[in-house]
């Protein structure tokens, strides 16, 4: 779903960000796993903003 998400996002030519928290460790998982990410601040309580990299640039 994420990646469908992502292509939907990318081809309309938006940028993509998200959060996630690291002690949630199947969405941490999931993010990771699902998209290119680049993390662009540790933020308070454990979670990170991402931004989701398109893998076709």
């Amino acid at each position: 779903m994420n990646r469908l998400l992502n292509e939907v996002g990318f081809g309309i030519g938006l940028r993509l960000f998200e959060t996630v928290n690291k002690d949630n460790v199947a969405s941490y998982r999931s993010a990771m796993s699902a998209s290119h990410v680049k993390v662009l601040e540790e933020m308070e309580g454990n979670d990170l903003y991402l931004e989701i990299l398109n893998e076709k640039s």
